[in-house]
């Protein structure tokens, strides 16, 4: 028996029902089946806002929460940057849960 969860299946603990019957006897046997969420991480900046003068610079903390099990590198990167605007992450990418900084 295979199961195979979508990606929009509802995760929760079930409780599964099989049946069997044959030549006039049947019977029922059950198992808890869990669908968990797919492994992720989420991204959260510390502080939210960076003010920053022309010619300094100005830092922030990016931290990292895995769910689910996430065990893979997270390589960061920013966008969106004003022209004349730089930035860099020490490190650049986190392995699971974790934080960087700078981030200018």
């Amino acid at each position: 028996m295979t199961f195979t969860a979508s990606s929009a299946a509802a995760t929760g603990v079930y409780q599964i029902t099989m049946t069997g019957a044959g030549a006039g006897v049947t019977n029922t046997t059950t198992l808890t089946l869990t669908v968990t969420a797919p492994p992720d991480f989420t991204l959260t900046a510390s502080p939210t806002a960076v003010t920053v003068a022309q010619g300094k610079s100005g830092t922030a903390t990016v931290s990292t929460t895995v769910v689910g099990g996430f065990n893979s590198a997270i390589a960061l990167v920013a966008g969106n940057l004003a022209s004349g605007v730089t930035t860099g992450f020490s490190p650049t990418s986190i392995s699971g849960a974790g934080s960087a900084s700078p981030f200018r």
